[in-house]
Parts: structure tokens; C-alpha cells; sequence
């Protein structure tokens, strides 16, 4: 291997994931930084080397912001890391030179991913570690309780924080029409679609039902979803008090949820360290395409019922890669709503009813874990936060105006 390859090449060799429900025996209710460091500690134990020397090796650590963090002025309720990354890393015993805190989204692992991926080929990094995790649902369910927990953590160290990640997500034109969460936008993606599909209500309720009905059954066998049971698409797409709207055309079962206690982790580095540190080469996944683009301001877009940014970062990854998509085997398309889905399915010619499936781990942000990748939806569905969220964005929007004119 090593004459054939750059020793720089960069390779996935360790992957982990944790989870915890409130309702399980054994619940533990961990913080983020404590469900992270479990899965990190997964993803070392699945390169089959003793744990302790690789987390010495690890130099670089990427987290994702928590969604409690990642509006202006959110509280935490039960406290929080003054730097995530390297309580994670201390959890494990690494100490990296370098630690990121990369905005929250349904993109950022992916990216930090093929950043990182890229840093390792460019010889300016050797290994790095990838994590996500969230503990909503702990939160929510301690925070009231006579003796919550403390989580504030007080660390030291150096900290690359990417902020909050909301230019070019809202403004103030989207303020007024209340588009500022992602309920009401991906709604408006979804009611685009229909019209330009030319259906009733009630024809694409059932198709956004058949599309996720399979993405459940999925669920089901997975231990790490956050609510493994199979639902019709009647189900899923009738409105109850158990199922109600959030927006229209949503029921509650169609959309994200962020309720969870969920973490997953990425290890990678190059093939010189791999070999280095005595990794099996059955053990090393290598990156064949990879593309990172960002899709135009919501109101700037020539066509709400269409995604042409991910269109485009799958084909090129694709195209990279030197293969079409009758030679995929497997599909996980991030599905916060089924717009996500059907945008990027729609785009590369796949549909719902394709044998391969659309989702191969879970029911992807839909009462789930996902990939080993973590890819989040943000979402704030309650009322009360929905409320909350819409004024610390206003508020936002008013300070940037106030610091551009002043």
C-alpha cells in the first residue's frame, strides 16, 4: 500500500455512535459533552488499536455547536462547556493543537469531514476527530427536577468558534413574513413542490407519507433511534392530537426531532499514520468524491420547489468519484422534511419506491439517530421555544442593522 498511495492519503478508520433514552432502564442522563465522549471513545475501539496511544495521535478534534447554543442569547439550563471540542478530547485523553466549534446544521459533519479530509492530504494534519451530540431530551427532562445537574464545564485551551452560523439563513425580510424557523421554510419549499407537481393536498400528503413510511420501518431495527416504531403512510400523514400540524403540510410525524440524546463520532487520518499505528487495511474507508456547496438566500432563489445546490454537491461528488448512481448501493439523504429527500431524489433521477432505499441506517432525523455522521436538522417545534427563537433572531437582526449603520 504504501508504494501505490500518497501517505498523505486520507482515510475514515474508526466510526461510534451512543444513545440514551429517558424512558430506558440504565438512563444515565449524560451531558452532551459525555454522550460525545462515549461515541468517540466507540469510534477509537473500532480501529482495533489500544485506545490510549491513538487518542495521543489525535491533533485536530471537530465538534458541532449544540442547538441550545446556537441562537442569540440561548440559555443552556443545566449549563454548558466553555469549549466543547476539548472537553471531549480530555474525556478521551487527547490533547489536540487544534479544536473547532463548527455551527450546527445538517451539513456540518459532512464538511468538517471533507475539510479535514483535505487538511490530511495537505500534510497539515495527521489525525483528526469528528463528533456531534445533543442531550435535549435530558435537558428538558432534568432541568425542572429539585436537584437538576450541573453540566458547566470551565476549559482551557484554544477554541477556532465559527459562530452561530446565521448570515445568509435569516433576515429581516424573512422576520416579517415569519419565516425564521425551519418548519415554516421547508413548509414553503414543500407547498413550491406540490404546486409545480400539480397536486392536491391530500395526492401529496399520501406521497410524503409513502416517501417516509419505509424511513420508520428502518427505525424500527435500529437501537439508537430515538423512537423505533414502523408507521403507515396513513399515519404518518394524519392529523390527531397526537400527530398535530406544525405547519402545513406537516404533521408532527413528518418533521425532525430534537429531542434527543444522541452522539456519533468520526476518526480519520492518514494511510502513513494508519500503517503507522498498525490499523488493518479492511479497517480504512477511503473518500472517493465529496463537493460543499451552499444554496442562495431563501427569497434569492429563482425556484422554492427545487434544491440546486444539493443537486449539485451529489453529482459532483459522483462525478469525482467516476461512477453514476445505478451504481450506488446504498442512500442516506439528509431528511429533516421530505423535501430534502424528494429535492435530491427528484434531481438524480431516484424514486421513492427505489429497491435500494433511501435511507439504509435509520429514520433519518425522523424520531432516529442517523449515519455514524450525525447529520442534525435544527429544528424548534414547540410553540414556547418557537416563540423564544423568533425573538432572540429579531433581536439579532436589529443589532446587525444597529452595527451597519452606526
Amino acid at each position: 500500500m504504501k508504494d501505490a498511495l500518497d501517505p498523505r492519503t486520507p482515510v475514515v478508520v474508526g466510526v461510534g455512535q451512543f444513545s440514551e433514552r429517558v424512558e430506558d432502564d440504565g438512563y444515565q442522563g449524560l451531558s452532551a459533552v459525555d454522550l460525545a465522549a462515549r461515541a468517540a471513545a466507540e469510534a477509537l475501539a473500532d480501529t482495533g488499536v489500544e485506545p490510549g496511544a491513538l487518542a495521543r495521535r489525535i491533533d485536530t478534534v471537530g465538534g458541532i455547536r449544540q442547538f441550545e447554543i446556537s441562537t442569540p442569547n440561548a440559555p443552556a439550563p443545566l449549563g454548558r462547556s466553555t469549549n466543547y471540542p476539548r472537553s471531549v478530547a480530555n474525556r478521551i485523553g487527547a490533547d489536540p493543537a487544534r479544536a473547532i466549534l463548527e455551527i450546527a446544521g445538517g451539513q456540518g459533519p459532512q464538511y468538517l469531514l471533507t475539510e479535514l479530509a483535505a487538511s490530511i492530504a495537505a500534510g497539515q494534519t495527521q489525525v483528526a476527530l469528528i463528533f456531534r451530540s445533543e442531550a435535549i431530551s435530558t435537558v428538558r427532562h432534568l432541568a425542572g427536577s429539585d436537584d437538576p445537574p450541573d453540566f458547566s464545564e470551565d476549559v482551557a485551551g484554544s477554541l477556532e468558534d465559527r459562530g452561530l452560523g446565521l448570515k445568509g439563513l435569516i433576515s429581516m425580510q424573512l422576520a416579517n413574513h415569519g419565516l425564521v424557523d425551519a418548519p415554516s421554510q421547508y413548509a414553503l419549499f414543500e407547498n413550491a413542490r406540490r404546486a409545480r407537481l400539480g397536486l392536491g393536498r391530500e395526492e401529496y400528503a399520501a406521497q410524503m407519507g409513502a416517501l417516509f413510511a419505509p424511513f420508520t420501518r428502518v427505525a424500527a431495527q435500529n437501537p439508537h433511534a430515538a423512537a423505533p416504531v414502523a408507521r403507515s403512510a396513513e399515519e404518518l400523514t394524519t392529523v390527531s392530537e397526537r400527530n398535530r400540524l406544525i405547519a402545513q403540510p406537516y404533521p408532527r410525524f413528518l418533521v425532525a426531532r430534537d429531542q434527543v440524546n444522541q452522539a456519533a463520532a468520526v476518526l480519520l487520518m492518514s494511510v502513513a499514520q494508519a500503517e503507522d499505528l498498525g490499523i488493518a487495511p479492511d479497517r480504512m474507508v477511503f473518500l472517493h468524491g465529496h463537493a460543499d456547496t451552499r444554496e442562495r438566500p431563501l427569497l434569492d432563489r429563482p425556484d422554492l420547489s427545487r434544491s440546486a445546490s444539493a443537486v449539485a454537491a451529489a453529482s459532483t461528488a459522483l462525478e469525482m468519484a467516476g461512477i453514476g448512481v445505478d451504481q450506488l448501493a446504498t442512500f442516506d439523504l439528509y431528511s429533516c422534511f421530505p423535501v430534502a429527500v424528494s429535492n435530491v431524489a427528484d434531481g438524480l433521477g431516484l424514486g421513492a419506491d427505489d429497491p435500494r432505499g433511501l435511507t439504509p441506517v435509520s429514520y433519518t432525523h425522523l424520531r432516529a439517530h442517523e449515519t455514524v455522521l450525525d447529520l442534525v436538522c435544527r429544528l424548534l417545534l414547540e410553540k414556547k421555544k418557537n416563540y423564544r427563537l423568533k425573538y432572540h433572531i429579531v433581536t439579532y437582526l436589529n443589532n446587525q442593522h444597529n452595527e451597519q449603520t452606526q
